[in-house]
């Protein structure tokens, strides 16, 4: 049960959305018969999914190989998004779909996808910049200010 309010003129924009409470279980079910219509491609999907996720998990203790499967997430997340919402569109149709023409939509789309990874890389960037300067103020920089001190303080014991 979705409303839209239309704009009254040109310069404001209302739009107002409802949405009932139980759409979301609707969806999934929407997913599901997604899932049976054409069930290799779906599986394809959660695989790829899959193997980068186990990449993050064997390579959980190196920080730097964390934030690098998280921006290749970030990369290829929209992708897979992309492939499979090409097949849900395609299912609704009625036309065949596999993994391969669920991959056409890059081509299609190609532009809109690239700016939508370069927008999260960008994003992901400023929050890996603003954790990275955090860390520093709180962890590092009180630790080198003690190390300092403390070794100020065993110089002048010596000169004494």
């Amino acid at each position: 049960m979705a409303t839209t309010t239309h704009y009254r003129d040109q310069q404001s924009l209302q739009v107002n959305h409802r949405m009932h409470l139980f759409r979301p279980f609707a969806w999934l079910v929407d997913a599901g018969r997604d899932f049976l219509a054409h069930p290799l491609a779906s599986m394809a999907y959660g695989a790829l999914v899959a193997v980068l996720g186990a990449l993050v998990l064997a390579y959980q203790r190196h920080p730097l190989f964390i934030a690098s499967a998280i921006l290749g997430f970030l990369v290829i997340g929209p992708v897979f998004a992309a492939g499979l919402c090409e097949l849900s569109r395609r299912r609704a149709r009625g036309e065949v779909v596999n993994f391969d023409t669920s991959l056409q939509v890059l081509v299609r789309c190609r532009q809109p996808l690239v700016k939508l990874v370069w927008a999260l890389l960008v994003c992901a960037l400023v929050v890996a910049g603003f954790a990275t300067w955090l860390l520093g103020l709180v962890v590092i920089f009180p630790l080198l200010g003690h190390a300092t001190w403390r070794i100020y303080e065993d110089c002048g014991r010596q000169e004494r």
